[in-house]
């Protein structure tokens, strides 16, 4: 984590965690090249029990699943729109 922060810039990324019955449902069990995401951006990194990996468009998305996204300014402001009611949820980090 810290070291995503150094080198990324808060406006050119997005962590979610994903859990069931919150804005971040719709993620869980589908793979990442199925994810509606906005143009400009890319899921960078998964983190699933404590293991970081580096997805490909196959890898099917878990709930509990950290999920970074990365991208150009404007688009992760629309994904943070999208999902900041995940704030009070706890998904958006």
């Amino acid at each position: 984590q810290e070291v995503k922060e150094s080198l990324l810039h808060h406006e050119r990324y997005l962590t979610l965690q994903l859990l069931s019955g919150t804005s971040t449902d719709e993620f869980i069990g589908r793979t990442v090249s199925d994810l509606n995401l906005p143009a400009g951006v890319l899921v960078a990194l998964v983190r699933r029990d404590g293991q970081i990996t580096v997805p490909s468009g196959r890898t099917t998305l878990q709930e509990g699943d950290r999920v970074t996204i990365i991208g150009n300014p404007a688009s992760i402001d629309r994904l943070y729109e999208l999902y900041r009611v995940g704030e009070a949820e706890g998904v958006v980090q």
